[in-house]
């Protein structure tokens, strides 16, 4: 490759990132009524469609005139890549971004029929109409000026990638520690059942349940319709008043009162780390939710899944 095409290159990369970055929000706008910042980087920018329209670029444009050719060509290429960045990030991160799950004839969730037919017509489009125009734009720009305008922008492109890689690795950590808080706070409610349970055990047979219960058969078996539904009533009482006593006896044990005071010191550690990964709107965890509603991690799938809800209910 000589220097006039690595030029060009160079600068299609760019252009068709920010492209494609356009396409997903635009589509995203249209399909469920909201403006986000669809793409994996923070910038406006989606480097797989960078990388797709060069490949698009460097193997279709010699059959440009075969619409056919171009059609299927581009639909295979495009999924090829789309399944193969999907893979890649899924690797990386543990993390699937996007998920075709439930549409039909999909592969693992990565690619599916409908969108790399839309990925057939829009490489279509591409060639035959939008890149002739970007190709004049960048040849209208003086060689200089389109040099060192790639270099500011693939600096900030550069440090695009690794803010992002950061905040996805940081992402996988503070999951990893809402896992935690969401795990013990799972033991300490089990041991404080447990705790509840065994109060009430010995609560009842000091207050003569068994006692309460053989009273009440007693009464429904002397046929008084209204003497058993008294006692259905006052057995009802009892058994309130003996929830009131277990509370007070439980609450009265150091080892439930630790119990209580962990719950407490969990749930607000759990509330503080959620709302510092969600603190920024357009910055981290929380753009990642927007811009990802469907994205998943391999291993702390229930704490991302409760972090999407507490998204949905709190109002920030």
């Amino acid at each position: 490759m000589n220097a006039v095409n690595l030029y060009l290159m160079l600068a299609f990369f760019l252009i068709y990132s920010f492209l494609g970055w356009c396409v997903e929000v635009a589509y995203h706008a249209v399909t469920f009524g909201k403006v986000v910042n669809r793409g994996f980087l923070n910038g406006p920018v989606c480097p797989i469609y960078g990388f797709g329209m060069l490949s698009v670029i460097a193997l279709l444009l010699p059959v440009e005139a075969h619409l056919a050719l171009l059609f299927l060509g581009g639909m295979l290429l495009a999924s090829v890549i789309e399944l193969f960045g999907g893979w890649a990030l899924d690797r990386l991160f543990h993390m699937r971004w996007w998920d075709y799950t439930d549409e039909p004839f999909n592969l693992g969730g990565y690619i599916c029929l409908k969108f790399s037919l839309m990925w057939g017509i829009g490489c279509v489009l591409m060639v035959r109409v939008i890149h002739p125009l970007i190709l004049a734009f960048v040849e209208m720009i003086p060689t200089t000026i389109g040099i060192w305008e790639m270099v500011f922008f693939y600096l900030l492109y550069a440090a695009d990638v690794v803010s992002t890689v950061l905040v996805v690795v940081g992402l996988g950590h503070d999951l990893q520690r809402l896992d935690g808080f969401t795990r013990e706070l799972r033991e300490i409610s089990d041991r404080m059942t447990e705790h509840i349970g065994d109060t009430a055990i010995s609560t009842g047979q000091r207050i003569g349940e068994q006692r309460v219960q053989a009273a009440l058969a007693r009464a429904e078996a002397r046929d008084a319709a209204g003497r058993v539904q008294k006692q259905a009533r006052d057995n009802m009482t009892q058994m309130r008043n003996k929830l009131i006593t277990v509370s007070a006896e439980a609450e009265k044990d150091p080892q439930y009162a630790e119990l209580v005071r962990r719950r407490k010191e969990l749930e607000t550690a759990l509330e503080d780390c959620r709302r510092k990964m969600l603190r920024h709107r357009y910055y981290g965890a929380r753009r990642f939710l927007a811009a990802f509603p469907k994205m998943r991690h391999e291993d702390y799938h229930e704490a991302l899944e409760n972090l999407k809800e507490f998204v949905r209910e709190k109002v920030f």
